[in-house]
Order: C-alpha cells, then sequence, then structure tokens
C-alpha cells in the first residue's frame, strides 16, 4: 500500500459567495463592536458575551453543515470540531 491510498480526495472549488447568512453575521459583528465601543462598561461585557456566544454557535454549525460533503476521516474529524463549539456554546 501506498500513502496515496490514505489521502482523501481534494474538495471542489467552489465559487465563494455570501448569502444572507453571512451577511447577517458580519452586520452583527459590526454592530457588536461599535456598541463594544461606544457603549458603558457594564453594556459592553453584555453584548460582548452575546457576540462571542452567536459566534461560536455560529461557527459550529456551520463546521458541521460544511463537514456533510467531505468523506472518510476529514468528516469526522470536521463533525467532531463542530459539536465541540456547539458544546462549549451551550
Amino acid at each position: 500500500m501506498t500513502s496515496d491510498t490514505f489521502v482523501a480526495p481534494p474538495a471542489e472549488r467552489a465559487e465563494t459567495r455570501f448569502g444572507s447568512g453571512a451577511i447577517a453575521m458580519f452586520v452583527f459583528l459590526g454592530i457588536s463592536a461599535v456598541i463594544t465601543i461606544v457603549a458603558s462598561t457594564e453594556i459592553a461585557d453584555a453584548v460582548g458575551f452575546a457576540a462571542v456566544l452567536i459566534g461560536t454557535m455560529a461557527s459550529g454549525w456551520l463546521y458541521l453543515q460544511r463537514s456533510r460533503h467531505l468523506t472518510g476521516r476529514e468528516r469526522l474529524g470536521w463533525s467532531m470540531i463542530g459539536a465541540g463549539l456547539l458544546i462549549v456554546a451551550v
């Protein structure tokens, strides 16, 4: 056996387009950053906590969704990372 038998095939490259979910996350990130900078300490702490929580949940969900297009060990690995991020958010 050669080492090539254990390498997953390269994923097809798709043109990157930002969907409505990604645009909504960018807007949320921008609003959170502005509030964190200009608001009082108590409000900035609350908004920062919510932004990190929502960001972690969104990234975990995205890892899980994108891993569905992979095969073998790559799918398992990325699925575990996504699940771990969702567990951390909880």
